[in-house]
Protein backbone atom coordinates (compact mmCIF):
# COMPACT_ATOMS: atom_id res chain seq x y z
CA UNK A 1 0.00 0.00 0.00
CA UNK A 2 1.49 3.34 -1.05
CA UNK A 3 1.03 6.61 0.81
CA UNK A 4 -1.32 7.76 -1.98
CA UNK A 5 -3.71 4.91 -1.23
CA UNK A 6 -3.80 5.32 2.54
CA UNK A 7 -7.06 6.54 4.11
CA UNK A 8 -6.83 10.23 5.18
CA UNK A 9 -6.78 9.34 8.89
CA UNK A 10 -3.79 6.99 8.45
CA UNK A 11 -2.07 9.46 6.14
CA UNK A 12 -2.37 12.16 8.84
CA UNK A 13 -0.95 9.75 11.45
CA UNK A 14 1.91 8.81 9.12
CA UNK A 15 2.78 12.50 8.57
CA UNK A 16 2.67 13.13 12.32
CA UNK A 17 4.98 10.21 13.04
CA UNK A 18 7.61 11.54 10.63
CA UNK A 19 8.49 14.14 13.25
CA UNK A 20 10.41 12.87 16.26
CA UNK A 21 8.14 11.81 19.10
CA UNK A 22 10.39 13.60 21.57
CA UNK A 23 9.54 16.91 19.89
CA UNK A 24 5.84 16.10 20.10
CA UNK A 25 6.07 15.20 23.80
CA UNK A 26 8.07 18.36 24.53
CA UNK A 27 5.53 20.50 22.68
CA UNK A 28 2.64 19.03 24.66
CA UNK A 29 4.46 19.45 27.99
CA UNK A 30 5.45 23.04 27.23
CA UNK A 31 1.97 23.90 25.98
CA UNK A 32 3.36 25.07 22.64
CA UNK A 33 1.60 22.38 20.60
CA UNK A 34 -1.75 23.93 19.74
CA UNK A 35 -4.13 21.82 17.71
CA UNK A 36 -6.74 23.85 15.77
CA UNK A 37 -9.46 21.20 16.33
CA UNK A 38 -9.81 19.33 19.63
CA UNK A 39 -11.95 16.20 19.27
CA UNK A 40 -13.61 14.75 22.38
CA UNK A 41 -14.69 11.08 22.86
CA UNK A 42 -17.56 9.59 20.83
CA UNK A 43 -17.08 11.95 17.84
CA UNK A 44 -16.81 10.35 14.41
CA UNK A 45 -14.56 12.68 12.44
CA UNK A 46 -14.07 12.42 8.66
CA UNK A 47 -11.94 15.01 6.88
CA UNK A 48 -11.47 14.16 3.22
CA UNK A 49 -8.35 14.99 1.24
CA UNK A 50 -8.27 18.60 0.06
CA UNK A 51 -9.92 20.14 3.12
CA UNK A 52 -8.42 23.17 4.86
CA UNK A 53 -8.46 24.31 8.49
CA UNK A 54 -7.43 27.95 8.90
CA UNK A 55 -7.44 30.71 11.50
CA UNK A 56 -5.86 31.46 14.84
CA UNK A 57 -8.70 29.99 16.91
CA UNK A 58 -9.62 26.55 18.22
CA UNK A 59 -12.67 24.38 17.68
CA UNK A 60 -13.70 22.00 20.48
CA UNK A 61 -15.82 19.20 18.98
CA UNK A 62 -18.10 17.04 21.13
CA UNK A 63 -17.46 18.85 24.40
CA UNK A 64 -19.76 17.86 27.27
CA UNK A 65 -21.22 19.80 30.15
CA UNK A 66 -19.83 19.12 33.60
CA UNK A 67 -21.27 15.83 34.85
CA UNK A 68 -22.80 15.07 31.44
CA UNK A 69 -22.00 12.25 29.06
CA UNK A 70 -20.55 12.09 25.57
CA UNK A 71 -23.34 11.45 23.05
CA UNK A 72 -22.55 10.13 19.56
CA UNK A 73 -21.48 13.01 17.33
CA UNK A 74 -20.34 13.41 13.74
CA UNK A 75 -18.11 15.94 11.99
CA UNK A 76 -17.56 15.67 8.22
CA UNK A 77 -15.52 17.88 5.87
CA UNK A 78 -15.83 17.00 2.18
CA UNK A 79 -13.00 17.61 -0.31
CA UNK A 80 -12.36 21.26 -1.11
CA UNK A 81 -14.17 22.53 1.99
CA UNK A 82 -12.73 24.99 4.50
CA UNK A 83 -13.05 25.59 8.23
CA UNK A 84 -11.92 29.00 9.50
CA UNK A 85 -11.85 29.50 13.28
CA UNK A 86 -11.07 32.97 14.67
CA UNK A 87 -11.64 32.44 18.40
CA UNK A 88 -12.49 29.65 20.83
CA UNK A 89 -15.64 27.88 19.67
CA UNK A 90 -17.16 24.79 21.33
CA UNK A 91 -19.70 22.50 19.70
CA UNK A 92 -21.14 20.30 22.42
CA UNK A 93 -21.82 16.59 22.25
CA UNK A 94 -24.62 15.07 20.16
CA UNK A 95 -23.82 17.23 17.12
CA UNK A 96 -23.91 16.50 13.40
CA UNK A 97 -21.79 18.95 11.40
CA UNK A 98 -21.17 18.59 7.66
CA UNK A 99 -19.15 21.03 5.57
CA UNK A 100 -19.83 19.97 1.99
CA UNK A 101 -17.58 20.12 -1.06
CA UNK A 102 -16.37 23.66 -1.75
CA UNK A 103 -18.20 25.15 1.27
CA UNK A 104 -16.72 27.46 3.91
CA UNK A 105 -17.64 27.35 7.62
CA UNK A 106 -16.43 30.42 9.57
CA UNK A 107 -16.57 30.38 13.37
CA UNK A 108 -15.84 33.28 15.71
CA UNK A 109 -16.03 32.62 19.43
CA UNK A 110 -18.79 31.10 21.53
CA UNK A 111 -20.57 27.78 21.68
CA UNK A 112 -23.37 25.60 20.38
CA UNK A 113 -25.19 23.44 22.94
CA UNK A 114 -26.03 19.75 22.59
CA UNK A 115 -27.73 18.50 19.46
CA UNK A 116 -26.55 21.05 16.87
CA UNK A 117 -27.21 20.02 13.26
CA UNK A 118 -25.20 22.17 10.85
CA UNK A 119 -25.13 21.53 7.09
CA UNK A 120 -22.95 23.94 5.13
CA UNK A 121 -23.23 23.82 1.32
CA UNK A 122 -21.88 27.27 0.44
CA UNK A 123 -21.10 29.54 3.40
CA UNK A 124 -22.09 29.75 7.06
CA UNK A 125 -20.53 32.38 9.33
CA UNK A 126 -21.07 32.45 13.09
CA UNK A 127 -19.74 35.64 14.68
CA UNK A 128 -18.04 36.49 17.95
CA UNK A 129 -19.78 35.69 21.23
CA UNK A 130 -22.41 33.42 19.68
CA UNK A 131 -24.52 31.28 22.03
CA UNK A 132 -26.57 28.68 20.16
CA UNK A 133 -29.24 26.78 22.10
CA UNK A 134 -29.91 23.02 22.25
CA UNK A 135 -31.19 21.08 19.23
CA UNK A 136 -30.79 23.90 16.68
CA UNK A 137 -30.53 23.17 12.94
CA UNK A 138 -28.59 25.55 10.66
CA UNK A 139 -28.61 24.83 6.90
CA UNK A 140 -27.76 27.11 4.01
CA UNK A 141 -29.50 24.93 1.42
CA UNK A 142 -32.55 22.75 0.94
CA UNK A 143 -30.45 20.16 -0.84
CA UNK A 144 -32.98 17.47 -1.57
CA UNK A 145 -35.18 16.82 -4.55
CA UNK A 146 -38.58 15.19 -4.77
CA UNK A 147 -40.83 13.76 -7.46
CA UNK A 148 -42.39 17.19 -7.85
CA UNK A 149 -39.20 19.23 -7.82
CA UNK A 150 -36.27 17.93 -9.86
CA UNK A 151 -33.89 20.90 -9.78
CA UNK A 152 -31.64 21.35 -6.76
CA UNK A 153 -32.19 24.82 -5.29
CA UNK A 154 -29.17 27.02 -4.71
CA UNK A 155 -27.57 27.66 -1.37
CA UNK A 156 -27.88 31.01 0.38
CA UNK A 157 -25.11 32.18 2.77
CA UNK A 158 -26.02 32.44 6.47
CA UNK A 159 -24.53 34.92 8.94
CA UNK A 160 -25.23 34.48 12.67
CA UNK A 161 -24.24 37.50 14.78
CA UNK A 162 -24.26 38.09 18.54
Amino acid sequence: MTSGSLPPRLLFAARLLREPLATLRAGVRAGSLRLPVVVYPNVHCNMERGTAVRGEGRLFLGKRSRGGRYFPSQYVMRGGSELNVRGKFAIHTGCCVCVNQGAILRLGSGYASNGLVLDCFESISIGEGACISKNVTIRDSDDHTSRHRQARPGACPIHVQH
